[in-house]
């Protein structure tokens, strides 16, 4: 199996055609047309990640965050995070990101983060019209479901050790009751009128402003900040997990980025 062999059957599942237009996910440098050694799955290209893929001789390098996300005029290894992506080009690993598209995907960001938030029927926040040729890979943006009754607090401390994460912040009175339950990975405050149509009791999110909770909670609505690595790194598991399923004789390895974050979910 090539790369490029990899990057089509993940794209039939993860189409770029999901993407945010704002977004830049795809192939983001490297040669594709090379027989696919082993994949590294990680947030973000960091160093720690780039050193994984050298130590496992895997010359692909799957990300969450697009790395040329803005433009970039020229590459100088005086500069930092061009020299990394200097020494994988030198090293023949490429690196491909699935931002938004991974986001709205079936199966990918926001249903992992329901899935790991304990929600039940879950459902897509903004739904797509079944007429739409991409139901079949993403029925919308966002999911919400419900969970057992409790009070805010308790769920937050559920989600904290849910998540492992080293602490969680959130917005409203301990003792309101949540039921139903929003979820939008990374910085999701744009949805809060959806998660409000939608009854919703709490919105789990993260990149959370103070002044945007306030103006959810006076609208009814709590908000628990997960952070944005926190929320979205799980999906990375499930993204390996598929590509096993596409790519079974391929060693897949799963990279945390330990300068982001102390604790972080399981694969």
């Amino acid at each position: 199996m090539q790369i490029l062999d990899w990057v089509e059957r993940w794209e039939e599942e993860v189409p770029l055609a999901l993407q945010e237009e704002w977004d830049h996910s795809g192939r983001q440098f490297g040669r594709f047309a090379q027989p696919l050694t082993g994949i590294v799955f990680a947030l973000d290209f960091t160093k720690g990640v780039l050193e994984r893929a050298l130590q496992e001789k895997a010359n692909l390098i799957v990300t969450h965050h697009p790395v040329l996300f803005s433009g970039v005029h020229g590459l100088d290894e005086r500069i930092p995070l061009q020299d990394w992506i200097i020494e994988a080009l030198e090293n023949n690993i490429a690196v491909y990101a699935s931002h938004t598209a991974w986001d709205w995907a079936d199966g990918g960001v926001n249903d992992t983060l329901g899935e790991r938030a304990g929600l039940s029927d879950t459902r897509a926040l903004v739904s797509r019209d079944p007429s739409d040729p991409l139901w079949t890979v993403s029925k919308g943006k966002g999911v919400y479901g419900t969970h057992s009754r409790m009070r805010l607090d308790d769920y937050a401390a559920a989600l904290q050790k849910a998540f492992d994460a080293e602490s969680i912040v959130y917005y409203g009175n301990p003792a309101t009751e949540i039921h139903r339950v929003a979820c939008l990975g990374g910085a999701g405050m744009d949805f809060v009128p959806n998660a409000l149509k939608a009854d919703c009791d709490v919105m789990l999110t993260g990149d959370v402003k103070y002044h945007e909770a306030q103006d959810a909670l006076r609208a009814g609505l709590c908000i628990i900040d997960l952070g944005h690595y926190v929320g979205e790194f799980p999906a990375m598991g499930s993204a390996l997990r598929r590509s096993r399923v596409m790519a079974p004789g391929i060693a897949h390895f799963l990279q945390a980025d330990a300068e982001a974050v102390r604790h972080n979910g399981n694969a």
